[in-house]
């Protein structure tokens, strides 16, 4: 089986995270962007390209 094999090349179950840990500065970070941009229009919104990629 796929565990079998994965077993006996050392690969060891893990669970994943649900959300990553924010610090108070990645807080603070946040609420600087959100009262920064909190003004645009949907317009304004509708030109934004997002990526969860950084």
């Amino acid at each position: 089986t796929i565990r079998t094999v994965l077993k006996h090349e050392d690969y060891a179950r893990r669970v994943a995270r649900t959300a990553p840990y924010l610090t108070k500065s990645h807080r603070r970070a946040r609420m600087v962007w959100a009262k920064l941009y909190k003004g645009l229009t949907h317009r304004q919104w509708a030109k934004v390209i997002w990526s969860d990629e950084a």
